[in-house]
């Protein structure tokens, strides 16, 4: 783990939880389910390990973050944001247009992208994100992901 890294955001130490995810995302090849109540660090323990297995100088998207709404796209960008890593990322989501976050995607070159489902689909379908170098599919909130069809 990297502790610049967390000296950066003003943490001393991880919790119990982030520590365990952190472990088993690095030490292995196999999907992994993170339950854990809501505040409780989900977002930057899966985010430490991963982010370091990305490529800083592809300029493709490498990790799609999917979430159930705005709030947690923005809220989880900004977390990565926060790490100072070097990776760019971008949160699209519902109720602007499509095309004006296309336009920034075409700037920013996300390497990640957080975003809500009926967005990534839009995204996908016009071919503005491309999967041909995704390493890291997340489904944050997976049950709320679920109710919202």
């Amino acid at each position: 783990m990297n502790m610049d890294i967390l000296d950066k955001i003003g943490i001393k130490s991880l919790n119990p939880m982030q520590v365990a995810v952190g472990k088993e995302i690095t030490s292995s090849q196999k999907d992994v389910v993170i339950l854990s109540p809501t505040g409780t660090g989900k977002t930057l323990a899966y985010m430490l390990p991963l982010q370091e297995q990305l490529d800083r100088d592809d300029i493709n998207v490498q990790m799609l973050v999917i979430v159930p709404g705005r709030e947690l796209a923005l809220q989880s960008h900004e977390v990565l944001q926060s790490l100072k890593c070097g990776l760019r990322s971008m949160a699209c989501y519902g109720g602007r247009a499509t095309m004006d976050e296309h336009r920034k995607m075409r700037e920013v070159n996300p390497q990640v992208v957080f975003a809500t489902p009926g967005r990534l689909l839009d995204h996908l379908e016009k071919g503005n994100i491309l999967c041909d170098n995704v390493q890291v599919v997340v489904i944050d909130e997976f049950d709320k992901c679920l109710e919202m069809g």
